[in-house]
């Protein structure tokens, strides 16, 4: 058939069925897709539900519904190590996929996959986001020295202060709901709030030598922080799509971009305007900035957008990893009345004044320690997959080769949930990370498999802030409170993951301890 007779026949079709043959002819290319992918791609020998190995919507849908922890879990059990969660995507649980991914390699390591690596619209890539590894390290190497435990110590008198607020503001709370009447639980508190405004106070304190003061303003911060990780799923599955999507929709509709995220973005760069507008200052008041700023827009240093850019990724970074944890400690805890029993009685034992505890000393409370690890065992802050992209050429990962340009990563919720790698997984048991229980009852646990602040060259910057900032504010609430648990299981395990948690409230009633 000519094509001047192909035009005329197609003009003479009714409007229906030129539909009909574009829908056909869509459905077809779907199916041929997904025989392709099931068959013939080069991941096909990898396990994996038809489903989810044919088609990126699966997957998608789960991202977009916050429950692709709970999936790739499932999925992990069934299927072994190493899933594939979508046709171009693999999912593993193991100690040497740990290292295999995110550790040092040579010649160079895997990249971060552009669902990471993206930048803000008009923006410039910062320390969480940049593709480059040099870069990155030039980055981090200009901001370390304020994260180490020397970096921590040097601090520590400043986010005291904040701890100090959060305690006081507890007690008013309580002192000043007595003797009220009405329907309202006169000593009932939400552990969220608290721990997120608190979390928040102190990152900017460090940060900027200024606090958000969201405490004593009673700002909810997640209001801010959920809209804009609910944005980076959607962004991340409709780029998956066509990289011109993202732009199309921020101008077709402005609004797509909420303004709680607008006025995160601009409070982060006005803070750092007038720390900037401060420049260098004396040791007797440090912050995160002050080993940065000689180096600003210099050669080998960074330049401002890269330090917007970094700050506005440490500032969710820098509270919500230290509240997520903090607020699912006391939830586990709460829930076992015996295990809290155990924590009281080792820090009241410890510690007679709040003075008392600090960064060296809390250390001493080894239970209280467990307890944390454990928490970030069956309760990550991170718990979907972070993913990195094998280089072109291919490489090999938990002692198979996999194809390149291939997303792969760990899940750690899939990894600290399977039996594989811990007995009694789904137990919340803080006895597994003393010697009673490495050399007893879970010896056979895979304790390396356990990375909750990931590993590498791009280890997150913060954890020795995160392990001191939790371990104190955990001992101090310890030492001078009692508290009941309120919020039940189902609210607590109905909480959706959109890369960070989506809390729910956890409510306590609490009582000055007697001591």
């Amino acid at each position: 058939m000519s094509l001047p007779t192909a035009l005329e026949y197609l003009q003479g079709l009714s409007s229906t069925m030129l539909w009909g043959l574009c829908l056909a002819g869509l459905l077809l290319t779907f199916i041929l897709r997904a025989f392709y992918n099931v068959f013939l791609h080069p991941l096909a020998r990898y396990p994996g539900p038809i489903l989810w190995r044919s088609s990126v919507i699966p997957y998608q849908l789960a991202l977009l519904r916050g429950t692709a922890h709970l999936h790739s879990a499932q999925l992990h059990e069934r299927y072994g190590p190493v899933v594939r969660v979508s046709p171009n995507e693999l999912s593993y649980i193991t100690a040497k996929a740990w290292t295999d991914i995110y550790g040092r390699r040579h010649p160079e390591q895997l990249k971060k996959h552009s669902d990471i690596t993206s930048a803000p619209a008009g923006g410039t890539h910062g320390l969480a986001n940049t593709p480059s590894d040099d870069d990155h390290a030039r980055i981090r190497r200009l901001m370390v020295s304020g994260f180490s435990e020397r970096g921590v110590r040097a601090q520590e008198e400043f986010f005291t202060v904040h701890i100090d607020r959060l305690i006081t503001k507890i007690k008013e709370t309580l002192f000043s709901r007595r003797g009220t009447t009405g329907t309202e639980d006169k000593d009932t508190i939400d552990l969220t709030l608290l721990f997120h405004a608190t979390t928040f106070d102190i990152i900017t304190d460090l940060a900027f030598g200024e606090s958000a003061d969201t405490l004593q303003k009673g700002t909810d911060w997640m209001s801010l922080t959920m809209p804009l990780a609910r944005g980076r799923i959607m962004h991340i599955v409709a780029s998956s799509y066509s990289s011109l999507i993202i732009p199309i929709m921020r101008q077709l509709f402005p609004g797509i971009v909420p303004n709680a995220a607008i006025q995160y973005f601009e409070n982060t760069v006005a803070s750092l305007d007038r720390r900037l507008a401060q420049g260098t200052r004396d040791n007797s008041r440090p912050d995160l900035l002050q080993p940065v700023l000689p180096h600003l827009n210099r050669p080998k240093g960074l330049s401002l957008g890269e330090l917007q850019s970094t700050m506005r990724s440490l500032m969710i970074a820098g509270s919500e990893t230290s509240a997520s944890i903090l607020t699912s400690a006391h939830y586990f805890t709460l829930s076992n009345p015996r295990i809290y029993r155990r924590l009281q009685a080792e820090v009241r034992s410890q510690f007679t004044t709040e003075k008392e505890i600090n960064s060296v000393t809390v250390n001493q409370c080894k239970y209280l320690v467990a307890v944390l690890q454990e928490t970030m065992r069956l309760w990550p802050a991170i718990a979907i997959s972070l993913p990195r992209v094998t280089p072109p050429e291919g490489c090999e990962i938990d002692g198979a080769w996999v194809p390149g340009g291939t997303k792969v990563g760990v899940s750690q919720w899939s990894a600290y949930h399977s039996e594989r790698n811990f007995s009694q997984a789904d137990q919340f048991l803080p006895e597994r990370w003393l010697p009673e229980g490495e050399e007893g009852a879970f010896i056979k646990d895979n304790r390396a498999v356990f990375q909750p602040f990931s590993t590498g060259p791009r280890n997150c910057l913060g954890m020795n802030f995160a392990r001191a900032e939790t371990r104190i504010i955990f001992a101090r609430l310890l030492l001078d409170f009692d508290l009941e648990l309120l919020t039940g299981r189902d609210e607590w395990e109905a909480q959706k993951v959109y890369i960070i948690w989506e809390r729910c409230p956890l409510y306590v009633r609490v009582r000055q301890a007697k001591r």
